[in-house]
């Protein structure tokens, strides 16, 4: 948990190097619905506990809703 939360703070740090950059991500988090995520993404983030992934990921990625699929390449 300590190395993905430090990669998701290191990056959103660097989504905030130049006014081009945070207009951007800025623009990210209005389009997700919420321009206040912009703030508050990082609080959220280092709030996550294992039991929290654990919950999700047990809700979401069951069996029944997932795909496989192959790719079979065809040689002309």
């Amino acid at each position: 948990m300590q190395a993905a939360t430090a990669k998701i703070l290191a990056d959103a740090a660097y989504q905030r190097d130049g006014s081009f950059a945070i207009a951007g991500n800025l623009n990210e988090c209005i389009a997700a619905g919420d321009w206040t995520l912009y703030y508050s993404v990082e609080d959220a983030t280092k709030n996550v506990t294992p039991d929290d992934v654990k919950r999700v990921a047990n809700e979401y990625l069951g069996r029944d809703q997932s795909t496989a699929g192959w790719f079979v390449p065809v040689v002309k």
